[in-house]
């Protein structure tokens, strides 16, 4: 499969592989990106303060993109996982977290270069290899799928947040 080959995630790619289940609609692929809806949780004005007063901490920018996910606020989770990386460019942890919130976007394609990078600094992280599994799996790219699942259920379960394409093979 020539998709497989070159690693093209795209909604018309998934049309085609659909056999004609999935309606292809080339002009979906050029949509612009959702918008943050502002939806904070009761949770967030507990966490704000903490936030104000230490603004670098990667466990509470980490909580607080978990929050934004579980309000389906994916574009701040994506903005707070940019943030997680300017503070510490070198985590494996925060460009896995980035490729999450992608897929939480529907951005397949950037997904998979944040989860590769990610993978580039520690090929033993659970979370990037699930992902990247899943990622394999939606477009039936079966040879990729077989090895990235078998190098996730060894390095363990990924850790939150976890999209639905993760939750797979275990």
């Amino acid at each position: 499969m020539a998709a497989e080959d070159f690693e093209v995630f795209t909604p018309y790619v998934e049309g085609c592989l659909s056999e004609g289940r999935i309606v292809v609609r080339e002009n979906m692929d050029s949509l612009p990106r959702m918008k943050s809806v502002g939806n904070a949780s009761s949770s967030w004005s507990k966490l704000r303060p903490e936030l104000v007063k230490t603004p670098r901490s990667l466990p509470l920018l980490k909580r607080a993109m978990i929050l934004s996910i579980q309000d389906q606020d994916f574009p701040y989770a994506q903005a707070i996982a940019q943030r997680m990386i300017e503070i510490d460019p070198q985590s494996s942890e925060a460009l896995s977290d980035l490729g999450v919130c992608q897929l939480f976007l529907g951005e397949w394609e950037a997904s998979q270069v944040s989860l590769t990078e990610a993978l580039k600094k520690n090929p033993k992280n659970s979370s990037a290899l699930w992902a990247l599994a899943g990622l394999y799996k939606k477009y039936s790219f079966n040879k990729k799928y077989a090895l990235f699942l078998s190098r996730a259920k060894a390095a363990g379960r990924p850790s939150p947040p976890v999209h639905s394409l993760m939750k797979i093979g275990s």
